[in-house]
């Protein structure tokens, strides 16, 4: 007998809680391997789409109007949290490589000067008040 629309969606479920289980291991194996920036993208887009699986999967199962629909309910919302857990922490994760990004082109781009040739201090204030700001959010919360 061919599996029902429901027993498909739970299945679906089932396979996307697992993906969330490969992303919170990859995640606290940062702690002691730090995760690079390139995979630290493709993560986030395995979050996001998880994510998009989760609410279109939830409306599967709605459409099968089970008699019982709250231990769905319950998963759907343990597994939508779960995710937006993942995108927070892994964005976290990110903001490090950005900020590092940031200062880098801060710092090494040529003096500005005006027009007669004397340094331009105002630009020079300006970058840094900028860095000294990036590099207060990189500092512990």
């Amino acid at each position: 007998m061919a599996p029902t629309a429901l027993e498909k969606a739970v299945y679906d479920r089932t396979s996307t809680a697992d993906i969330l289980d490969y992303l919170t291991v990859e995640l606290k194996t940062h702690a002691t391997t730090p995760l690079v920036e390139s995979k630290v993208d493709h993560l986030i887009s395995m979050a996001k789409t998880s994510q998009t699986d989760i609410l279109d999967i939830h409306k599967r199962i709605q459409i099968c109007a089970p008699p019982d629909m709250s231990p769905h309910q319950q998963e759907f919302q343990k597994l939508l949290g779960k995710s937006m857990d993942l995108l927070s922490a892994f964005a976290g994760v990110k903001l490090p490589h950005q900020l590092r990004c940031k200062i880098y082109s801060l710092t090494s781009s040529r003096h500005q000067t005006t027009p007669f040739g004397t340094p331009n201090f105002r630009w020079n204030l300006e970058r840094l008040g900028l860095i000294s700001g990036l590099i207060r959010q990189c500092g512990p919360q």
